[in-house]
């Protein structure tokens, strides 16, 4: 099946669309953070509220939407998705009230966690060969459009065109992934009762489910912790305007690109837990040289090594747990997102009360923890990664 399926160039051209579209919505955020927080009058509490939301939303997107493919088809599933974000971003045109723009943006995040969660799904399913370069060379395409998104962000608030702009404009994106989505070919949906996946309750009682779990978990936070907090760090800490730090914020997403599309290969070649490990590393050390010296150009350079914490994490389940990885996917994204959710309230509760620069710094705790769980890892191994 992993053949046939890689061989369709329709089916990967859909996915590489769709990895630069969520990659231009998930990095524009950031950038807009400020102009949010302007608009509507919010403390840090209220705005990490509003990223709590998006990862609720996200989290209930990833929970339903991976079972609802497995079980209906990955068509169906991503027609659905693609239409309720197609909708949602349309609505952004209305001017709210905080609490009607808190609900829209839970829907845009959940169509956005659904369609993420079913495209490392499919990922994992179809490309069953050189899985590390695969998986790298599709969130290249999403670290593209994350370069992009800031970038494309960044251009439009210096010319103080409205932040919603930037997102109710992917709209046409999205028209276009609905598109393809009638076009290319996609694995069959799971009769209900059909062995092919873990139950799961045998996934949760494997030990290297909770380690990768906690590996990867804290990765993301530090990698987004970055990615949404960066802006409003060196506005408060540097006093630099929005649309500079927004360029440095950029150039770590750029790097981010690059690190994924020269990942996989590295990884091939060292192996994908020595790879995983130098990068932790090499991230750690830029961010702590960046904190002490106050160059940012420093988190710049934590892209390029961040970029490959989630691809390398999806090859060594795909590596591990063979035809069951969707299962195992399916289990550890969600709790990773709830991972997030808690960790944003409490970086956005710290930083109201002990300032951005100290939520910051806990930021880098997280990465300098992940090395334990992945030592512990390698030891429950069963197979060679």
């Amino acid at each position: 099946m992993g053949t046939s399926y890689k061989r369709n160039w329709i089916t990967i051209g859909f996915i590489f669309l769709n990895m630069v579209i969520l990659g231009i919505v998930q990095s524009a955020r950031g950038p807009v953070l400020p102009f949010m927080q302007a608009e509507y009058g919010l403390s840090y509490s209220r705005l990490a509220f509003l990223l709590t939301v998006c990862s609720v939303g996200m989290l209930l997107g990833v929970l339903i939407g991976g079972r609802v493919c497995e079980r209906f088809g990955y068509r169906k599933g991503l027609l659905f998705a693609t239409a309720m974000m197609l909708v949602s971003l349309g609505a952004l045109r209305t001017h709210s009230g905080f609490e009607l723009f808190v609900i829209n943006f839970f829907f845009i995040y959940a169509a956005l966690g659904w369609i993420d969660i079913a495209l490392n799904a499919l990922g994992s399913r179809i490309f069953v060969t050189k899985t590390a370069v695969l998986m790298s060379l599709t969130h290249f395409f999403f670290g593209v459009g994350s370069a992009g998104g800031s970038q494309y962000a960044g251009f439009i608030l210096a010319q103080e065109i409205p932040w919603r702009h930037i997102f109710i404009s992917m709209v046409l994106l999205y028209a276009i992934s609905l598109l393809m989505t009638f076009f290319a070919k996609f694995p069959e949906a799971q009769p209900k009762g059909s062995g092919s996946g873990l139950p799961f309750v045998k996934v949760i009682q494997d030990v290297r489910v909770w380690l990768s779990f906690g590996m990867i978990g804290l990765c993301v936070m530090f990698e987004f912790g970055i990615a949404n907090w960066l802006v409003i760090y060196l506005r408060d800490s540097q006093n630099m305007n929005p649309s500079t730090s927004a360029s440095y914020l950029a150039l770590y997403f750029i790097l981010y690109a690059l690190g994924r599309l020269v990942g996989g290969i590295v990884a091939e070649k060292l192996g994908y837990i020595k790879t995983f490990l130098i990068c932790i590393l090499s991230s750690a050390a830029l961010f702590s040289l960046g904190i002490m010296t106050g160059y940012a150009l420093l988190f710049s350079g934590v892209g390029l090594f961040v970029s490959v914490f989630f691809p390398l994490f999806l090859s060594i389940v795909v590596k591990e747990f063979k035809e069951e990885a969707p299962a195992v996917v399916n289990v550890i994204v969600p709790l990773n997102n709830v991972l997030f959710m808690v960790s944003s309230i409490m970086l956005g509760i710290l930083m109201e009360r002990l300032g951005v620069q100290t939520g910051f710094y806990i930021i880098g705790s997280f990465v300098a923890i992940a090395p334990v769980f992945l030592f512990f890892l390698k030891r429950k191994l069963v197979h060679e990664v």
